[in-house]
């Protein structure tokens, strides 16, 4: 019997700690809020991950709707396809929670963009077969592979491991890790000021979440590495 979201359960909400803002990358005024991208915070509890894992992670959702890039998208636009994940994106606590983290009332922009996924393997497409209700078990550190490399602006640097400097097409977005991050390498956020100087937010957890006023602020993604999968939620508003 499919999973009903209930957010008593699936949800584990604790404030950010802190935000970069607008003005300290030297564009205030600019954007929508006065934080540029907040630092990871608690969203989703552990049942709540593998409820969407559970959800999403089946032939037939990945028959339907995995491009060329391993990126799931577009199933909420469909009634009844992924009820958890809608539910879970449309819910008037996620939305108070994401603008509440934010500074700024906010609304998923339209159902195609509630939880898209991104999904990394480091193990080979094969290892899609493997994706399910509980996350791949993480890698033990590898302490020989060097530090990601951060693209230099304002060329970026075409990297596979990187992906290069980018705005967003909609204002903001949030975005939720549903692996198991401990022991991954890598996987930063790289945020770019006004004056050229950048600023690296931490990956985030399993079932934490950042909120980012992506379509006002430069960013790239690093690579990760030393885990089996790296799934990333994005939902734009």
């Amino acid at each position: 019997m499919p999973v009903q979201f209930d957010p008593k359960i699936h949800l584990a909400y604790s404030p950010p700690e802190s935000c970069i803002t607008m003005e300290e990358l030297g564009q205030a005024g600019e954007g929508l809020s006065p934080v540029g991208v907040t630092q990871p915070f608690p969203l989703l509890s552990e049942e709540g991950v593998r409820a969407i894992r559970e959800e999403l992670f089946t032939s037939e959702i990945f028959d339907r709707v995995t491009d060329l890039l391993g990126q799931l998208r577009g199933m909420s636009s469909r009634p009844g396809f992924a009820p958890f994940n809608e539910a879970l994106w449309t819910h008037p606590e996620t939305n108070r929670i994401v603008s509440e983290a934010a500074g700024v009332e906010l609304v998923p922009i339209m159902p195609y963009e509630l939880g898209h996924i991104n999904v990394q393997l480091n193990s080979g497409k094969e290892t899609f077969t493997k994706l399910g209700r509980e996350p791949l078990c993480p890698k033990a550190p590898d302490n020989t592979k060097p530090e990601a490399v951060v693209p230099k602006l304002p060329e970026p640097k075409i990297d596979p491991d990187v992906m290069e400097w980018h705005r967003d097409s909609y204002p903001w977005v949030c975005i939720v890790m549903l692996s198991d991050a401990t022991n991954m390498q890598g996987g930063e956020t790289i945020i770019g000021s006004a004056d050229g100087t950048m600023q690296k937010v931490r990956g985030p957890r399993m079932g934490w979440a950042m909120v980012l006023q992506g379509g006002y602020v430069d960013h790239a993604a690093l690579g990760a590495y030393d885990g089996q999968e790296r799934i990333t939620m994005v939902t734009s508003y």
